[in-house]
C-alpha cells in the first residue's frame, strides 16, 4: 500500500514537472503562430526600415549597460556586511551575463547562477540565495505596485468589469505579500543564517532597484520612440510593468510570443494604429537580440578575465 502511494506520488510530481515544461511552451507555440499569421508584416517591415537605427542602437546598449551596473551596486550594496572579497569588476560581470541570459529563461531564474559566484568566494549557498530572493522580492515589489498603476491608468475601471477588478486584486495581493515577506526577514533575520537584512542595506537595495528599472523605462521609450511609437514616461512605465508581469505569470523563457501581443495590445489600447503598435512590439523584440548580444560579449570578457587569472 505504502509503494503504490509512492509510486502514485512520483507519477504526480512526474506529471507536473512535464506540463511546467509542455504548457509553456504550447502557449509560446500559439503565440508565436498568432505572430506569424496576424501581424503586417510588410507594414512592419517599411515602419522599420524607416526607424531611427542610431537612436534604437544608442538608447538599448547605453540603457543596459546602466541597468546592469545599478544591479551591480544593488548586489554590493546587499553584500555589504558578508566577509566576502570579490573585486567589483568581477561582480559586474557576473551580474550582466545572469541578468541578461535570464531575459531568455522563465521567471528570469536564470540569475541565480551567480549565487555560484557568491559560493566561489566563500559564501554559502543557503545565504546566496536568500540575498537572491531579496533582490527577486525588490523586483516584484517594484513592477507589481507599478503595474497596479499601469491599469489604473491605461484602462477605465468599473466595478462590473471583473476582469479588471481582478488584475488589481492580484497585483496589490502581490505587493502586500512581498511587504510582509520584508517585515518577517528583518523580523526573524536571527534565524537564517549569515543573512542579516538592516534597513539601511534595504533602503539602499530598494533605491537602486527603483533607478534600474527607471533607466529600464527610460531606455524602452527612446527605443519605441526611434519607431515614430511616442510615449509619455508614464505611458511607458505602464506598458513595461504590465508586459513584464505578464510575461512572468506565462512562465514563457524569454516570454517569447507573449511580450511582443502584450505590447501590440497596450500599444493599441493607447490609441496606435494596429501597424504602429505591432511595429513597436518588434522593436522590443530585437531590443532583446541586442541584449542577447551584450551578454554574449560580457560572458567571453568574463572567461577571458577568468582564464587570465588562472593563468596567474
Amino acid at each position: 500500500m505504502d509503494l503504490d502511494n509512492v509510486n502514485r506520488s512520483k507519477k504526480k510530481i512526474y506529471a507536473l514537472r512535464t506540463a511546467k515544461i509542455i504548457v509553456p511552451l504550447a502557449l509560446g507555440a500559439i503565440c508565436l503562430y498568432y505572430i506569424l499569421t496576424a501581424f503586417q508584416w510588410a507594414e512592419i517591415w517599411q515602419a522599420i526600415q524607416k526607424a531611427d537605427i542610431f537612436l534604437f542602437l544608442i538608447s538599448s546598449i547605453t540603457t543596459t549597460l546602466i541597468f546592469w551596473f545599478l544591479r551591480t551596486l544593488r548586489w554590493s550594496v546587499l553584500l555589504k556586511n558578508e566577509p566576502l572579497d570579490v573585486p567589483f569588476f568581477k561582480l559586474y560581470l557576473y551580474t550582466a551575463v545572469t541578468v541578461g541570459f535570464a531575459n531568455f529563461t522563465p521567471f528570469q531564474s536564470g540569475e541565480a547562477l551567480k549565487v555560484e559566484l557568491f559560493r566561489k568566494y566563500g559564501g554559502t549557498r543557503l545565504s546566496g540565495y536568500n540575498y537572491f530572493f531579496l533582490e527577486k522580492t525588490l523586483d516584484l515589489l517594484v513592477i507589481s505596485t507599478l503595474a497596479v498603476f499601469g491599469i489604473f491608468y491605461l484602462f477605465e475601471l468599473h466595478l462590473g468589469n471583473h476582469i479588471q477588478l481582478a488584475i488589481v486584486g492580484l497585483m496589490l495581493i502581490l505587493t502586500i505579500l512581498t511587504l510582509l515577506f520584508i517585515a518577517a526577514s528583518v523580523k526573524y533575520r536571527d534565524k537564517l543564517r549569515s543573512f542579516q537584512i538592516h534597513y539601511s542595506k534595504f533602503s539602499y537595495g530598494f533605491f537602486l532597484t527603483i533607478a534600474s528599472w527607471a533607466t529600464m523605462i527610460l531606455g524602452w521609450k527612446f527605443i519605441l520612440q526611434s519607431a515614430a511609437v511616442d510615449l509619455t514616461i508614464f505611458q511607458t512605465m505602464s506598458v513595461i510593468s504590465l508586459t513584464t508581469v505578464i510575461g512572468i505569470i506565462s512562465f514563457i523563457p524569454g516570454a517569447v510570443g507573449v511580450s511582443e501581443i502584450s505590447i501590440a495590445a497596450l500599444l493599441s489600447q493607447l490609441g496606435f494604429e494596429t501597424v504602429t503598435a505591432q511595429t513597436g512590439a518588434m522593436m522590443i523584440a530585437l531590443y532583446s537580440l541586442v541584449i542577447l548580444v551584450l551578454s554574449v560579449v560580457h560572458l567571453i570578457i568574463l572567461k577571458a578575465s577568468s582564464f587570465k587569472s588562472n593563468s596567474l
